[in-house]
């Protein structure tokens, strides 16, 4: 059994809404198994911060919190990432980056 990375965005009122979403949509497509290699295996998230970034920025941080091991977001078993970012659509909400390792 591998690790994979994922990057995932989101939008909803709440980080919590935007992640039980993508937790519904992966399970949907690939099951809730333990090494489905998605976020549907992931029960909790960690905001990292509570900063708003354009995409890009979010995803270059999330990327290096990956490669540097962060403690956070190291364990395939622990909680994803979160980034809250720029909504790329006006009055659509908030927006969120979520990321992390998922047992493939």
């Amino acid at each position: 059994m591998g690790a994979v990375t994922f990057y995932l965005t989101a939008t909803a009122t709440t980080p919590q809404a935007a992640f039980d979403a993508i937790r519904q949509e992966a399970a949907a497509e690939y099951g809730w198994r333990e090494d489905s290699g998605t976020v549907a295996m992931k029960d909790e998230y960690v905001l990292i911060d509570t900063s708003v970034r354009p995409h890009d920025e979010a995803m270059s941080l999330a990327v290096d919190l990956i490669a540097r091991n962060d403690p956070r977001v190291e364990d395939s078993f622990g909680p994803a990432g979160c980034l809250e970012i720029t909504p790329t659509t006006p009055g659509g909400g908030r927006a969120f980056l979520f990321f992390g390792w998922a047992n493939d």
